[in-house]
């Protein structure tokens, strides 16, 4: 491997350079520069993709409609893995087929509290179907949690929704990923619970 390569070479510590641009796409890499000992006048440039771990993401959002196909192989070639934030039964569907067709793309299950309006009969049931039928891809709950931003929130429910969510998290030693807006105290209130 390149790594081993240049054991004893380098002369002092690796420094990031900015990005490299991918002449295929609007893909910028992340680069490395590694100096070699005094004697040496040149440095050897590594891509740092191994080093990125794209930890929030959205990309069934609409933004992608256009591209989503082309785009996603490419950023999934550039990274070590993408965690895709599901906030309904739709963005679930699409983190689950992705991450059965992509190895580094993994994702959550869970409801945000926006999707009040479109949550199925039983939702903490439909979310442990999934995580139990779907293991190892589905590596969290969320993105859960509450926001009282919008006139029209219904405060207990969200709480309701937020708290056995939280539980099946703990059933099942998963993190989550929360989202609080204008919620903060409640949320974490819930959360030390």
């Amino acid at each position: 491997s390149k790594g081993e390569n240049l054991k004893g070479r380098i002369g002092g510590r690796p420094t990031f350079r900015g990005f490299a641009h991918s002449s295929q796409r609007e893909i910028y890499r992340p680069l490395v520069v590694f100096p070699f000992d005094k004697s040496s006048n040149y440095t050897e440039v590594f891509y740092m993709h191994n080093l990125i771990f794209d930890s929030h993401s959205h990309y069934d959002d609409d933004a992608f409609d256009s591209d989503r196909e082309p785009f996603l192989p490419d950023l999934l070639s550039t990274v070590r893995a993408v965690l895709h934030a599901s906030v309904d039964t739709k963005s679930m569907d699409f983190g689950i087929e992705n991450s059965e067709k992509y190895k580094n793309f993994y994702t959550s299950v869970g409801f945000h509290p926006e999707a009040m309006d479109r949550l199925p009969d039983n939702p903490c049931e439909y979310l442990e179907n999934l995580i139990c039928k779907k293991k190892g891809k589905i590596v969290a709950i969320g993105e859960i949690g509450l926001d009282y931003h919008y006139d029209g929130y219904d405060r207990e429910a969200q709480i309701e929704l937020f708290e056995n969510q939280l539980a099946l998290a703990k059933k099942y030693d998963l993190p989550v990923i929360v989202h609080l807006r204008d919620a903060t105290e409640d949320g974490l209130a819930l959360i030390r619970k």
